[in-house]
């Protein structure tokens, strides 16, 4: 069953994940994002309550 519009991740999350998957590590996603390493995790985590 697809998700609600208003339940959908945002981009900003989906780009996050993206890049973790791709360096396989937080550290190295952060850097390709400018982004903190604590922003990256709050990323994923903000993902993963999206998505259930």
């Amino acid at each position: 069953m697809p998700l609600p519009l208003a339940r959908l991740p945002s981009l900003d999350l989906l780009r996050g994940f993206v890049a973790v998957g791709r360096r396989m590590s937080i550290t190295q996603a952060a850097d390709d994002l400018c982004l903190t390493q604590s922003a990256v995790s709050r990323q994923i985590k903000a993902l993963e309550e999206a998505l259930g």
